[in-house]
């Protein structure tokens, strides 16, 4: 269930831009490069979001910085004659309801769209809005090297491993890179990966053409003073309350990492600021059939405090 919800994400991004417009990640590249034996000519590499000496994220990138931003990574990704920019837009987005920016450069018939979240200028989306595979590396040898080479080539958090790959058909594959996690439970420490750190980069499978990258920033939080998780019983429980809206049938319990455009979150949902992040949670399934009836859900109790964060209900 969550992951098809990312899948219709990812899906929703192409659709947006078709109108609208443990291991370091060098060394791994070097190892693959090293095994390729040159079989794959990888773009230039650009700098990462900047950062002040204390490690504290710069303040926030002006117009001209923008420019200067996607100006380095067009450089990165198109091999041809820099095109003009076309003029900076502004708007919400509407999952995380922060404002991004978006540099939009005419190519032909398409564009490249970079966009930034105005207030980090960290990456959020790179698309080229048809589908003429016009980014797309000198040689190629396999779209996961190709989905490698540019995630290591984008100016991305490069701590992320590779988690997942989708077919969307039409010839193109979808490889989603996501933050190596582990929640501490006052027992057996659990190892996840986070689908609300991560990046997906989707490229035609026949020639390695970059068609979109989308980023996701929602770390975990991290707010418990407290580190002992609520058992799985009690988690079901919990779930199986009077305002849960749950089917008397447990499929499955299992520790998650949630975050509210998963499903429908709860009006007390902590803390403030909550789409900033993502929370550990028991993911509780149940399944209702009754004649004809065939319905389900899955309630998201927070692991620590067993507040009901969200549901999903199909």
């Amino acid at each position: 269930m969550r992951r098809s919800v990312l899948s219709i994400i990812v899906a929703l991004s192409v659709l947006a831009c078709l109108s609208a417009c443990g291991k370091d990640a060098s060394n791994e590249m070097a190892e693959l490069l090293e095994e390729k034996a040159g079989a794959y000519s990888l773009p230039a590499a650009t700098p990462a979001a900047p950062v002040e000496e204390d490690g504290t994220e710069a303040p926030a990138p002006t117009a001209p910085d923008y420019h200067s931003l996607a100006a380095e990574i067009l450089t990165a990704v198109w091999d041809e004659d820099m095109p003009e920019a076309a003029e900076i837009s502004e708007e919400e987005d509407s999952i995380s309801n922060r404002m991004e920016i978006t540099l939009s450069y005419p190519t032909g018939d398409s564009s490249i769209d970079i966009t930034f979240d105005k207030e980090t200028g960290r990456l959020r989306r790179l698309c080229e809005t048809g589908f003429n595979g016009l980014l797309k590396p000198a040689r190629y040898d396999g779209p996961e090297s190709a989905a490698r080479a540019w995630y290591a080539a984008l100016p991305l958090p490069q701590d992320y491993t590779l988690g997942s790959v989708t077919d969307y058909g039409e010839d193109l594959l979808c490889y989603e890179f996501n933050k190596p996690v582990t929640l501490e439970t006052g027992g057996e420490p659990v190892a996840l990966l986070n689908s609300n750190e991560a990046v997906r980069i989707m490229l035609h499978t026949d020639t390695g053409a970059l068609h979109l990258v989308v980023a996701f920033y929602w770390p975990v939080f991290d707010g418990h003073s407290q580190k002992a998780a609520i058992s799985e019983e009690k988690a079901v429980e919990i779930a199986k309350g009077p305002n849960s809206h749950a089917g008397n049938e447990t499929v499955s319990s299992q520790i998650t990492l949630y975050h509210p455009y998963d499903a429908i979150a709860v009006s007390d949902c902590p803390p403030e600021r909550s789409l900033d992040y993502s929370f550990p949670a028991w993911a509780v399934e149940f399944r209702e059939t009754s004649g004809m009836l065939d319905c389900g859900s899955v309630v998201y109790v927070d692991l620590y405090t067993g507040e009901i964060l969200g549901r999903d209900i199909w």
